[in-house]
């Protein structure tokens, strides 16, 4: 969602985080902990470059379908390896341009992994992919913070895994006390897959909810 205030300040909220910013190639605080540089490429397209302690992270490329119905996000994620992810979004309300509501209509590939190690303890290292993040936690749901290149992880990440079941479990993300994601994930019998039904962002009208599933390799 693009949201526009009188003063000419630009809304982006997206995965229950939000961020404010001009389109004028100024650097400006970004979500998690980064910086963010919008510049406008063209007559429908936009770029915009965020930092994580004065290092490239990752970009995203927007550019709008001729009739305005249609947004295509390209990411190139720069750290910890090179990936690109696009996203297709179809226009639900707003007008012109970028301001209005957009639908996600299709993501393709998705690189984002999650690797469970056992650890002394008990514990569990959790390892996550393309954040390059790692925490080390308890299985009672205690919080643990997330340590990982000052390029990638942010001061302030947390997270916290609690076993509900033989095959089930809880594992949530926060930033500075506030939720970024908190999901139910359940492995299958076989253990060759895992479903995730996950929350993004704080409590309220904002929050977004997504299904996610893992393949093991």
């Amino acid at each position: 969602m693009f949201t526009t205030s009188p003063s000419g300040d630009i809304t982006m909220m997206m995965q229950g985080l939000s961020q404010t910013f001009r389109i004028d190639g100024k650097e400006r605080p970004g979500v998690l902990g980064s910086t963010m540089v919008w510049t406008e490429t063209g007559p429908r397209s936009w770029r915009t470059v965020y930092k994580m302690a004065s290092v490239d992270n990752n970009i995203d490329n927007f550019t709008l379908s001729a009739d305005g119905q249609t947004l295509t996000m390209t990411t190139d994620v720069l750290v910890p390896a090179k990936s690109r992810q696009t996203m297709v979004f179809r226009r639900a309300s707003g007008g012109a341009g970028l301001i209005g509501t957009w639908q996600t209509k299709s993501l393709q590939p998705s690189d984002n992994s999650l690797e469970l190690t056992a650890a002394a303890g008990p514990r569990v290292k959790v390892h996550w992919l393309p954040l390059d993040g790692t925490a080390v936690v308890t299985p009672d749901g205690q919080e643990a913070p997330i340590t990982g290149p000052a390029s990638s992880v942010a001061p302030g990440m947390t997270a916290a895994l609690k076993v509900t079941g033989p095959r089930t479990f809880d594992l949530s993300m926060k930033m500075n006390g506030a939720n970024v994601v908190s999901g139910h994930f359940t492995v299958a019998a076989t253990g060759k897959t895992m479903t995730a039904s996950s929350t993004f962002g704080p409590p309220g009208p904002t929050e977004e909810h997504v299904t996610m599933a893992f393949d093991k390799y």
